[in-house]
């Protein structure tokens, strides 16, 4: 209780304390608090209400009014200093008319000592002749804004019961004296800011920690100046927003927005950290692989070569025969292995990013002849039909001759290796729609699965499979190709149906039709 001095409140009876005010031409009542109903009330108060009698008066029901009204009423009991009052403008319903009126309200004991007020409705406010103002006036009792009037000095003129509630009861009589305004920021330095703009006469909006009844809380103040009805000065409107909620949601969300930067950061470093250390995994693997290719070709060529002259007799008759056909195993042998270190020497070139292209105009027309020429003993060998298309004889190519021939010797060997006896194999030349060029070659081997075309191009992998027939090869010749291809600004692109067939196609753009002199590194 305010003040601490709840026993110095007049308790009131029925019989002989309230005869006093019977006769008073006031409309008097005592409203109980607790039970929220009219208590006794003077002749005055029954014609105010429209009662025939304290007994009808006080049968009311007025359980239909607000939690504001409730707890407006709480608070003048708990705010209101012993043989003060507290007065307001409130609206009442006698019989559902609306009366505005100004009420002077003191806390009062009645019977088993429960909290009442004694009301007494000194002045009647006409308003009805301007209903929209009563509405509003209304309206700002029962919003949960907070709503506050303060003179040039920082002293409380009136707030709405969303503002009485709000801020600490204690100091219910300083926030009227000058400078009451300052009671209600935790900090300063903005008391300051905004007493220094009322002072300007400025308007002035924010969000501040305040000092309420609740304790330290974010509002959202919005102070406009005007006037002052009564004494016509200029005075401050402080309008609040309770957003506590909302700006700990925010901070909440900032906090969890600068843990995740910080993972990001943490785990952007680590993966910097990782893709260097996998960079320099692979250039090392990519170094050792070609030192090692360096260094096998060199035992591997002495075996292809003395293997050679003993298939062929150089130094005369092998004695006895089998031995000869053991030095043609040697050097078929010796011819795969070299075969493959350059493929594995090519293939660690490319990703050490140091193949370099030898380029000069050459003939793509002559180079496709040439590829297909090399491999002419195992076409016929197999009896495949060999069917070329070309929209011109010659065509000339900006690229590195060695290279393209690696990549038609690839595919078109490969379009071999598993295009079955007796099969068809098509390789055609031509434009594109956009100037460019196509190198196509399509068989009718055994196809490949439509899940094993994502990893066709990865090294050491082989897309089509014949278990009736295994197959030679490391895998790595589709992957050397594509990325010669791309070296040569080219992409290339697989169509496969199992069982039916493969077209492998080979695009390159119309700049290397032209003869530009540059030269292009991978």
């Amino acid at each position: 209780m305010a003040g601490g001095k709840e026993y110095e409140r007049k308790l009131f009876r029925r019989e002989g304390d309230l005869a006093f005010y019977d006769d008073i031409r006031i409309p008097i009542w005592v409203f109980d608090v607790v039970r929220h109903k009219i208590w006794w009330a003077n002749r005055s108060a029954l014609q105010f209400w429209r009662a025939s009698s304290v007994e009808d008066l006080c049968r009311r029901d007025f359980s239909s009014d607000s939690e504001m009204v409730r707890t407006r009423l709480m608070q003048v009991v708990q705010n209101t200093l012993p043989g003060e009052y507290a007065s307001e403008s409130w609206t009442l319903y006698p019989h559902g008319h609306p009366v505005t009126v100004v009420l002077d309200m003191q806390p009062v004991r009645i019977e088993e000592g429960r909290d009442a007020v004694l009301i007494q409705a000194t002045t009647r406010l006409d308003m009805e002749s301007d209903p929209q103002f009563l509405r509003l006036f209304e309206a700002a009792r029962y919003t949960s804004l907070m709503i506050s009037c303060f003179a040039r000095d920082g002293r409380c003129l009136s707030e709405n019961p969303a503002a009485q509630a709000a801020y600490d009861i204690s100091l219910f009589r300083e926030k009227f004296a000058p400078g009451g305004l300052k009671l209600r920021f935790s900090r300063q330095r903005d008391y300051r800011k905004v007493l220094s703009a009322i002072e300007r006469g400025k308007d002035i909006a924010g969000d501040f920690p305040m000092r309420t009844a609740a304790g330290r809380r974010w509002h959202h103040l919005d102070v406009r100046m005007g006037r002052d009805p009564v004494t016509g000065e200029r005075i401050a409107v402080v309008t609040e927003e309770d957003i506590h909620a909302r700006k700990q949601a925010l901070e909440e969300l900032a906090r969890v927005n600068r843990d995740l930067d910080r993972r990001i950061a943490e785990q952007t470093r680590s993966l910097h950290q990782a893709l260097d250390a996998a960079r320099q995994a692979s250039k090392a693997k990519s170094m050792f692989l070609a030192k090692m290719s360096h260094e096998l070709r060199t035992p591997l060529n002495a075996i292809i070569g003395f293997s050679e002259m003993v298939e062929n007799e150089m130094l005369g008759p092998v004695q006895p025969p089998a031995y000869k056909d053991y030095a043609e195993y040697i050097h078929q042998s010796g011819q795969y292995l070299l075969a493959l270190i350059s493929d594995i020497l090519d293939l660690s070139k490319i990703d050490a990013g140091g193949m370099v292209l030898h380029e000069e105009m050459v003939d793509l027309c002559r180079i496709l002849e040439e590829s297909t020429e090399l491999l002419a003993g195992r076409l016929k060998e197999k009896g495949i039909e060999l069917v070329k298309s070309s929209a011109a004889s010659s065509l000339p190519f900006w690229g590195d001759g060695v290279r393209l021939r690696q990549i038609f010797i690839n595919i078109i060997g490969n379009a071999v290796k598993f295009t079955p006896s007796g099969g068809r194999i098509e390789i055609t030349c031509r434009g594109t729609d956009d100037g460019g060029i196509m190198v196509r070659i399509a068989d009718n081997g055994i196809g490949i699965e439509a899940s094993d075309l994502p990893k066709l191009f990865m090294p050491f992998t082989q897309g089509a499979q014949d278990a009736s027939q295994p197959q030679e090869g490391t895998g790595l010749g589709l992957s050397i190709a594509k990325s010669l291809v791309e070296l040569h600004d080219g992409r290339i692109a697989v169509d496969s149906v199992y069982g039916e067939g493969t077209i492998v196609s080979m695009i390159f753009p119309e700049s290397r039709l032209n003869p530009v002199q540059k030269t292009h590194s991978g």
